[in-house]
């Protein structure tokens, strides 16, 4: 039985049952649209260290490849340097994939990246990167995080939705003649306390219809628009709320996510996109082509303590004006809240039962549920077209709804820990491999270096240096067998031991002049390999390039400072040096 066929089943059986949502459990996928966590402290560092300062992190995977973050931190206790993000696992000092973009003093970090290469697309989602932060007082590094999938975070709590409601204006529009407005409110309950200190938070999915277009929400350009991640802008112990926006940075909206603790581990949600945030929904669900409802999926995480994963899948109206959908409504999910369990088993909880009865029309269609093969009861329900009958409440808090079909191939999975380091590398492979029809797998490995293996999870020595694919692909107990599973491994060569942090140096021509002027920065630094620079010119303007040119518009005394990083993540002092701009004559 394919996806959309148990979404049907499924939805006929809580049509009976009165139940008003169904959530779907998410597949870790290695593709675009993944989203991340990090909690930097020093005592990740190499070697670690005792500061006291601390960051939270979260990152999405972009469409185009790109890599957009957010981080807030406490202050440090010494002057903010450079922020990385590194290519390397736990306990280890790896090269610079590229400089975060950040504040001053290092209290928040935001940005999107260029597009990540293959093989640093591997590394991320094999969960070895990491978040590093530079100080005077560590220039290798005062705090550090590597960076998880959200999904995968431990320990993390997957909220209970206990209602939910939304309503979104501007269907069909672009960033040319409008945008969406979108409203979103709900409520759900994980188990306390929670620590929302320097959280930050990503959106997975906003309006995602299953099996169908997708993410509706796009940027202004009509492209996607998620993942995104949201910074913490203000905190309000008061009212006990929370606030988070997204970047507006034109492809990804700048919507407003709230938290509201009600007390007992409750909280409220609401998500708004305003007109000017940005977001638009070019093109209405698919459903709405065939009928006038559709399930549309939201899903974020909260990077508190402990980490907060919402997910609810929730069925919305589609309101036409003149045959054109315009409007989207969602109709609710009650008190009534849907959680999943693993392998094949879906368990529903409804309100409490009550001596009042409800009149329920059911389905003219036969409606079948078939259990897996292994059992032999079926129960069918064959009411005559358009029939009403009168039903009390189900006199028991939940119901369990177990699908079955024919034999469906097994889904492959595994990480790789580590997935790069120096020759000699030994790396220990993890199948998380499952099957929906509960089958005992068999696994077959190749290693990329011409050797392979039937153990389900073997551990394997690399001794030269380069990139092996790994490949993995595994067969149920009737011979069907998976997709292939690939994942890159990156053996280096042995690396000669740095002999200290680089140097930094430039200088700045013209030094003095009158607006507007163009100083061109020639970067004289020196150290071990590549460095890569962190320009900040003194009036507001940063770049990343290692000789760029800079025009001051206005007249004063800036101070430009170079910071630049080694590979091995050792960072300089910084350089300052003086540019003094005159007023220019009176026009």
């Amino acid at each position: 039985m394919d996806s959309r066929m148990r979404a049907v089943a499924l939805a006929a059986f809580a049509s009976v049952l009165g139940v008003t949502s169904v959530l779907a459990p998410r597949e870790v996928a290695a593709e675009p649209g993944e989203t991340f966590v990090a909690t930097l402290v020093g005592d990740e560092e190499t070697p670690p260290n005792t500061s006291g300062a601390l960051a939270k992190g979260s990152a999405g995977l972009n469409p185009d490849d790109t890599f957009s973050y957010s981080i807030k931190s406490t202050r440090f206790d010494t002057d903010f340097r450079v922020a990385h993000l590194h290519l390397g696992g736990p306990g280890v000092a790896e090269p610079i994939a590229f400089p975060l973009e950040c504040n001053s003093q290092g209290t928040a970090c935001a940005g999107t990246s260029r597009p990540l290469t293959e093989d640093e697309k591997a590394l991320l989602l094999a969960g070895n990167t990491y978040f590093n932060m530079h100080t005077d007082e560590f220039p290798g590094g005062e705090i550090r995080g590597q960076v998880l999938m959200s999904e995968q975070v431990e320990p993390g709590q997957d909220a209970v939705m206990k209602s939910f409601g939304g309503a979104v204006k501007g269907v069909g529009t672009d960033g040319s003649n409008g945008t969406a407005q979108i409203s979103i409110t709900g409520r759900f309950q994980v188990n306390g306390p929670i620590d929302f200190r320097l959280s930050t938070a990503v959106f997975d999915d906003l309006l995602n219809e299953l099996d169908g277009a997708g993410e509706l929400v796009r940027g202004l350009d009509a492209g996607p628009a998620l993942p995104f991640p949201l910074a913490l802008v203000r905190r309000d112990g008061d009212r006990r709320e929370i606030t988070y926006r997204g970047p507006a940075d034109g492809s990804h909206p700048g919507c407003r996510l709230l938290v509201k603790a009600r007390g007992r581990g409750v909280f409220d949600f609401s998500i708004d996109c305003k007109t000017p945030d940005g977001a638009t929904i070019p093109l209405p669900p698919l459903s709405c082509g065939e009928g006038s409802m559709t399930d549309l999926s939201t899903s974020f995480t909260v990077n508190s303590t402990p980490v907060i994963r919402v997910n609810t899948v929730q069925p919305w109206q589609c309101s036409s004006t003149g045959g054109v959908v315009r409007e989207l409504k969602s109709l609710g999910g009650g008190s009534t809240t849907t959680t999943t369990v693993p392998g094949n088993r879906t368990t529903t909880t409804a309100p409490p039962p009550s001596t009042s009865t409800t009149s329920t029309t059911l389905p003219s269609p036969t409606t079948t549920t078939t259990r897996p093969p292994t059992t032999t009861t079926s129960t069918t329900i064959t009411p005559p077209p358009s029939t009403t009958t009168t039903t009390a409440a189900p006199p028991t808090t939940s119901t369990t709804i177990v699908l079955g079909g024919p034999n469906r191939a097994p889904r492959v999975d595994f990480r790789a820990d580590p997935a790069s380091g120096t020759a000699p590398l030994t790396v220990t492979f993890t199948n998380h491999s499952s099957d929906l029809d509960g089958d005992a797998l068999a696994s077959r490995w190749e290693f990329g270096d011409g050797t392979e293996s039937t153990e389900s999870d073997p551990s394997h020595t690399y001794t030269t240096a380069g990139q092996f694919t790994v490949v993995l692909v595994v067969t149920d107990a009737r011979g069907l067998s998976s997709l292939a599973k690939r994942e890159n491994v990156t053996v280096r060569g042995a690396t000669v031991p740095s002999s200290g942090p680089p140097r930094a140096d430039f200088r700045a021509d013209p030094a003095s002049g009158t607006a507007p002027l163009a100083v061109v920065f020639s970067n004289r630094s020196s150290g071990g390999g590549a460095l890569t620079a962190s320009w900040d010119f003194g009036d507001g303007g940063r770049s990343f390039e290692p000789n760029p040119t800079h025009v001051y518009t206005r007249p004063g005394t800036f101070t430009a400072v170079l910071v630049v990083s080694d590979a091995a993540g050792l960072s300089s002092e910084p350089k300052r040096e003086n540019v003094a701009v005159r007023a220019g004559p009176p026009l």
